[in-house]
């Protein structure tokens, strides 16, 4: 996906873009996203304890417990924890944004 002066930027979903910035429903990527408050609120919302989140993801539920107190985790986990909600990545962000 390359992107010259003034072309146009298309998303995975089609979402078209000249701004550089991509927009997944609300948010979009120039956007902070809180990823420890999203989790916390996919927790609240599902009832899910750490240790189960933990134990699907395959880590111990210190690193949840971490992770839900961070402002930033790698990409590939966000969509991992997302998975565990059984939400999108997209759906998983819009939880929680500035």
């Amino acid at each position: 996906m390359k992107k010259g002066p003034m072309q146009k930027l298309e998303t995975a979903s089609g979402q078209h873009s000249t701004s550089g910035k991509v927009t997944m429903s609300n948010t979009t990527m120039s956007q902070k996203v809180d990823f420890g408050k999203a989790i916390r609120a996919a927790q609240a919302s599902s009832h899910t304890r750490i240790s189960d989140i933990a134990k699907e993801i395959g880590v111990a539920p210190q690193q949840v417990s971490r992770w839900q107190k961070s402002e930033d985790i790698k990409l590939s986990r966000a969509v991992e924890i997302a998975a565990v909600f059984k939400m999108s990545l997209a759906d998983f962000l819009d939880l929680y944004h500035d």
